[in-house]
């Protein structure tokens, strides 16, 4: 199981951009917007979760850290296969 981390990082970002707009900004953008809505509104942190590494990397770029990693057994059932499990978190300044 992941460690309690929401007190450090209490909002929560979830995005999904179509393979057909990436790499045209769009995901930067849209975590852009979402990072002033939080400072805007007081919020310290924001956290993520992913199971792709390509992911991670592109979240690493936007300035998250990886403060969780580990395996989800579950997806084997689905899978033939555990995946790898990334929880980023980042800091609202």
């Amino acid at each position: 199981f992941a460690p309690h981390f929401t007190r450090d990082y209490p909002a929560l970002l979830h995005i999904n951009v179509m393979a057909d707009y990436r790499h045209r900004r769009v995901g930067s953008n849209l975590i852009k917007v979402y990072l002033q809505y939080l400072k805007d509104n007081g919020i310290f942190g924001v956290h993520l979760a992913t199971m792709s590494q390509g992911a991670g990397e592109f979240f690493q770029r936007q300035g998250f850290s990886c403060i969780f990693s580990g395996r989800r057994s579950y997806f084997r059932y689905f899978l033939n296969r555990t995946v790898p499990f990334y929880i980023y978190g980042r800091t609202v300044v």
